[in-house]
Parts: structure tokens; C-alpha cells; sequence
């Protein structure tokens, strides 16, 4: 049985200051002679201030001693913490010359956001350097993935949206969060992207492609069901003028996969004790299989994982199934995507070697789903309508995105998304918020109407186990009017 770490997880420093300590000096040397003074420059006062100072340098390392044993413990034990990650976003890099540059790497690309009258900016960079014969089109353009220079959770970039060179690079004409080019071939319901575009598998899938030009040029957007990196080729459903052809010019949604903050010391520890305390005993609930996941398992950011339900039985489950006795289903999400087959066998392993005997263990994918989101909102007329819409968007679909969503288990009410817009700077009321379930098949081809209702108070309530929100921007449909204050 491990040792009992409990009191020293449960230890959060509290340092205090010399100044405070000084303070609290005389304050109690006044309870016992009130009449106390000390004035500046007396011996009383230096030595007042050099007692203040040698127990600040006490309190402060005592404090210190049991987090950082707890984590080299805890590394030991096999609990790494979570340094962070850099966000990631696709840009199409546009020259005003048909001949290419080279672009070292390393090189930073930054985007403005106006919040009344503070601008924040954020720095992305290349990740290897860009040569000429990477080039091609007329004008000369690339598409290239930019990561964030620091390690943080960043707003979400939008498509479309523009960066500019940290340093004056003649040759740019324009970087657009997006990836376009001219495809090489297309069928009714497929289209093969152009020789620049991504090499990883489903890297598009989910994401809105149009049509700009040539055959099937359509203003309609059309959603990426699939991606075969080594050959170019994204599936769709369907497209809505025709199919397309080598003459065909497209434009593919920007793809952003967000970074997240380096893990607070307070919940690396409480990952740890929930650890060291699975260690001790076999898992009986599937609340215990989820904590032991999350905490062991760096491949799974969201799990829901599901007592008496069998993972092979009619899909989806939905709440009002039988139940399935010695059956525990875990559905998972990893870092922006789906768990591959191996993964997801030896998340149900893991699981299933820490259970009680008699117990059976499966995993499959989350199901992700959209719904139609209609806003009206009041702004402050002070503010740019461009931007505050921006944030209202921002808020919402980062909220209703796989890894953002923090509402209930198994829905999400009106007041959730209010309290989004509402942080969104410039906003002063919302004057509506309504749902309606969307039209299509989530992410593994189950209708949306099998998995979720708006109930008789407008809100959202799931109908399937193992369900989570990936909201797009072409299902919300937002209307801002501006009010002088």
C-alpha cells in the first residue's frame, strides 16, 4: 500500500511579506504595551526590520519544501506535469511577385485584437524555413502552419484573419489565417486539394470548404467529411454547384488547433493524490476510471466514461437504454481529434487491468456535434462592431468547441452562452439567445436529432451518451445594434 502524501498535496503556500511581518510586530507588541512606537533610523526599528526579513526567508522556503518533494515524488510515480502547449493555425502566405523567397525559420507573424482601447497582440512564428522551390501559382503563394511563441490558451483565429511580419519582408503581400490553392482534380463528392496542402490525415476534416472559382464556384459552403493526406483528397457530401475541376479555385477554412496553459501546481497535485489513491484500491465507477484517465492518460483531453452500458451495443446509447450489468463504456477526445483504434484499445486495457474482476471495459469516439445558435446583442457604440462581433463569435464557438466546453455533463443551458457573450468586451446585454437542432450527422454519421433536443426552456440537452459540442461559424447567426451610453 503507498504512503499517505494527503497532508503535504493538500499544502498551498501562503508566503507574507517582510512589510506584513514588520506590521504584525508592532500590532502585537501593542497588545502588550500600547503606548509602543518605533521610529525610522532607531536600532528598535533595524532590528525590527532584519527579524522581519530572516522570517520572510523562513516562511517562504518552508512553504516551498513539500510541493517540490511532492512533485520529483510524483514524477517518480509516473505524474508528469502538464507544461502547456502552443497554439497552431494554417496561413496561406501570398507574395506580390510570381518568383519565391526563402523565409527562415523561426520567423514571427503577429495578429491584432482591439478591446476598447487596448490592443492585444499575439506572435506566431514559422516552424521551418520556407525556400523557394516551396512556391508556386502566380502570384507565388504557400500554405504553412504557424505556431504561437508562447505556451497558452490564445483566442481562436477566425478565418481569414490577417498577420503581419514582425520585421518588414518586401516580398509578403498578405498571410491569411486559411489554406486556398487551385485543385488538381475533383468528383461529385470528393476534391483533390494542391500538391501544398497538408500531409496528415483528416487534418481537414470538419472543416468548411467554397468554392471561390472556376467550376462549382458557390458561395455555399460545403464541410470536409474526410482527408487523405498522402493523396490530397477531401471527401464531401456533396457539392452545391457542380463538381469541380483542375480549374477550380478553393479556399479551406482556417485550421486552428489551440494551445492550453501550463498546468497550475494546486491541480498537478491533485492529479497526483487522485494517483497515489488509485494506486491503493481497484476501480469500481466509472467516475473513478475517468479521474485515473485524465491523470495517467496524456493522449485523452476529454473522457466521459459510463457504468452499466456496453460499448457494442446499439449506437448511439441513448439515456433511456437498459441498463447493461459488469459493463463500463468510456468515450473519449483527444488533443483536437479522435483516438485512433490502438489508442482507444488500450485506454479500455488500462482501465480494464485496475477494475474489479468481472467487470467489462470498452471505449469508442465522442460524438461531436452543431446547433443552430441565433444571438441578438446590445454593444456599446464606442466600440467597433467588427471586433466586439468578432469576440461574441470567439466566445461562443470556444465555449461550444470539444476542448472548451465546460457546461453540464450532458447539456448546456441559455444562461451558459449569455455569460460567455457577456465577458466579451464592448457587449452590455443580450437581448436573446435561442437554439434549434441543425441539420446533418455528427462526426461518426448519427443524425444531430438522435442526439440532442432543445427542451421547453430553450436549452440544449444531449440524448446519447458520450456526446460534446464542435460548433462551426456557418450555424450562428449573431445580430449586434449599437446603443450610445
Amino acid at each position: 500500500m503507498p504512503a499517505d502524501f494527503s497532508p503535504y498535496v493538500d499544502m498551498i503556500p501562503e508566503d507574507v511579506t517582510p512589510g506584513d511581518i514588520y506590521v504584525g510586530a508592532i500590532e502585537l507588541a501593542r497588545l502588550t504595551v500600547p503606548e509602543f512606537k518605533v521610529r525610522q533610523g532607531t536600532p528598535e526599528d533595524a532590528l525590527l526590520q532584519a527579524a522581519a526579513y530572516m522570517n520572510h526567508l523562513a516562511v517562504s522556503h518552508f512553504n516551498r519544501i513539500p510541493p517540490r518533494l511532492m512533485e520529483g515524488t510524483a514524477r517518480l510515480l509516473g505524474v508528469t506535469k502538464d507544461e502547456g502547449s502552443r497554439a497552431e493555425v494554417e496561413v496561406t502566405i501570398t507574395l506580390n511577385q510570381n518568383t519565391g523567397i526563402k523565409i527562415p525559420s523561426g520567423s514571427k507573424f503577429v495578429y491584432e485584437i482591439l478591446s476598447g482601447d487596448t490592443t492585444f497582440q499575439y506572435v506566431y512564428e514559422t516552424t521551418s524555413a520556407i525556400a523557394v522551390d516551396d512556391w508556386s501559382g502566380t502570384p507565388a503563394t504557400i500554405s504553412v502552419v504557424l505556431r504561437s511563441s508562447e505556451v497558452a490558451l490564445h483566442p481562436v483565429v477566425a478565418t481569414g484573419t490577417e498577420f503581419t511580419p514582425q520585421s518588414v519582408i518586401f516580398e509578403v503581400d498578405s498571410v491569411l489565417a486559411q489554406h486556398n490553392g487551385t485543385a488538381q482534380a475533383g468528383t461529385s463528392t470528393s476534391i483533390t486539394l494542391a500538391a501544398g496542402a497538408s500531409a496528415t490525415d483528416d487534418f481537414y476534416k470538419n472543416n468548411l470548404i467554397t468554392i471561390k472559382s472556376g467550376t462549382g464556384n458557390s458561395a455555399t459552403k460545403s464541410v470536409i467529411t474526410g482527408y487523405v493526406g498522402s493523396t490530397k483528397v477531401a471527401t464531401v457530401t456533396s457539392w452545391p454547384s457542380g463538381t469541380p475541376d483542375a480549374t477550380s479555385v478553393y479556399v479551406v477554412d482556417a485550421k486552428f488547433t489551440n494551445g492550453n496553459n501550463p498546468e497550475a501546481g494546486e491541480s498537478y497535485l491533485s492529479r497526483t493524490r487522485t494517483h497515489i489513491e488509485g494506486l491503493s484500491s481497484a476501480l469500481t465507477r466509472g467516475s473513478q476510471a475517468k479521474a485515473v484517465l485524465l491523470a495517467n492518460k496524456d493522449v485523452i483531453r476529454r473522457a466521459k466514461v459510463y457504468d452499466l452500458t456496453d460499448h457494442t451495443g446499439t449506437y448511439p446509447r441513448l439515456f433511456t437504454a437498459p441498463n447493461d450489468l459488469g459493463q463500463v463504456a468510456i468515450w473519449s477526445y483527444g488533443n483536437n481529434r479522435q483516438l485512433t483504434a490502438a489508442e482507444r484499445t488500450e485506454m479500455a486495457t488500462f482501465v480494464a487491468d485496475r477494475s474489479v474482476a468481472g467487470l467489462t471495459v470498452g471505449c469508442r469516439d465522442m460524438e461531436l456535434i452543431d446547433v443552430e445558435i441565433t444571438v441578438n446583442v446590445k454593444y456599446d457604440s464606442a466600440y467597433n462592431s467588427t471586433i466586439t462581433g468578432g469576440l461574441v463569435e470567439d466566445a461562443i464557438l470556444q465555449y461550444l468547441s470539444p476542448l472548451g466546453f465546460e457546461g453540464r455533463d450532458e447539456g448546456w443551458s441559455v444562461g451558459d452562452i449569455i455569460g460567455q457573450i457577456m465577458g466579451a468586451s464592448g457587449v452590455l446585454f443580450v437581448d436573446s439567445c435561442s437554439f434549434s437542432v441543425a441539420s446533418g450527422n455528427s462526426s461518426l454519421g448519427t443524425a444531430y436529432s438522435s442526439l440532442y433536443q432543445v427542451d421547453g426552456n430553450g436549452n440544449v440537452k444531449f440524448l446519447a451518451k458520450g456526446v460534446l459540442p464542435s460548433c462551426t461559424p456557418s450555424n450562428l447567426t449573431k445580430t449586434l445594434v449599437a446603443v450610445t451610453v
